[in-house]
């Protein structure tokens, strides 16, 4: 049983916003990525045209991404990025 994308996931303290692009413009946007975490639009993008399965998996990469950008900031070190 595979269920759908939620269209928001919230986390401690704030909701993020998920929005699934067409292929195209997933590739127009963010290049060979399988997901994006954008902190500023506190939003989370997925190529729509990979299995749902994959896209479940993306998801729950780019939320680990969006907690521990989250995490940064109570802590105090809002200028180290989750991302590197």
């Amino acid at each position: 049983m595979i269920k759908a994308i939620p269209k928001s996931v919230r986390l401690p303290g704030f909701k993020v916003k998920i929005v699934q692009l067409d292929h195209d413009d997933f590739v127009d946007d963010f290049g060979r990525a399988k997901g994006a975490w954008m902190d500023e639009e506190m939003t989370i993008y997925l190529d729509r045209s990979r299995p749902i399965r994959k896209r479940r998996a993306d998801l729950v990469h780019e939320v680990g991404h969006a907690y521990l950008d989250w995490q940064a900031l109570m802590l105090g070190c809002r200028n180290v990025d989750a991302k590197g």
